[in-house]
């Protein structure tokens, strides 16, 4: 499934996968943070610094707003696709704040849960999703995402009082160096 945009003349124009779960993906994770980014608009009187036509595009990108993601444990072991990184759709289900009697903190976490079998065709899976859980490529080492880990997961739809991150900021753009290696 491809992608692509083309520009002519005043028409921006995005071709999208066939199957309509994988359409609404990639509208989600690609069409959606383009389009943001042509309505908020860049400020024009904002100062180039004298900066190179890329370095001022490379600031309007990452500057640009991505989507709003949130960090949640598994709330089962996922099989990882060893061809490539997957979002997986998930709904969320929020931990009551718990006291941590070491830190006397108290700690609130999200758990993911997925939705399912994750076939392009399946609308089931989307219409139950809160979010994409942002997972590895799997390897040897690493077949499966396990229960209780942390990952990274990009809402679908807007819940109040989460910040929406920027390119330079989201986790899920700029993951460590040891996730990095995982999501090639």
């Amino acid at each position: 499934s491809t992608t692509t945009t083309t520009r002519s003349s005043h028409c921006l124009v995005f071709a999208l996968p066939g199957n309509p779960v994988s359409a609404v993906v990639c509208t989600h994770l690609l069409v959606q943070p383009c389009l943001n980014l042509l309505w908020q608009g860049v400020d024009a009187s904002a100062d180039s610094h004298g900066d190179s036509v890329d370095a001022r595009v490379d600031r309007i990108v990452s500057n640009a707003t991505v989507h709003v993601e949130v960090q949640a444990k598994l709330g089962q072991t996922i099989q990882l696709d060893p061809e490539r990184p997957e979002y997986h759709r998930c709904r969320l289900v929020w931990t009551p704040p718990q006291h941590d009697s070491s830190s006397s903190s108290l700690l609130t976490s999200w758990t993911a849960i997925s939705t399912g079998t994750q076939r392009s065709s399946r609308l089931a899976s989307l219409r139950d999703a809160d979010g994409l859980i942002v997972l590895p490529r799997g390897t040897d080492q690493q077949p499966e995402a396990k229960k209780g880990e942390e990952y990274t997961v990009l809402l679908l739809r807007p819940f109040a009082g989460f910040p929406t991150p920027t390119v330079a900021t989201s986790r899920h753009l700029n993951p460590t160096t040891s996730q990095k290696d995982s999501l090639r």
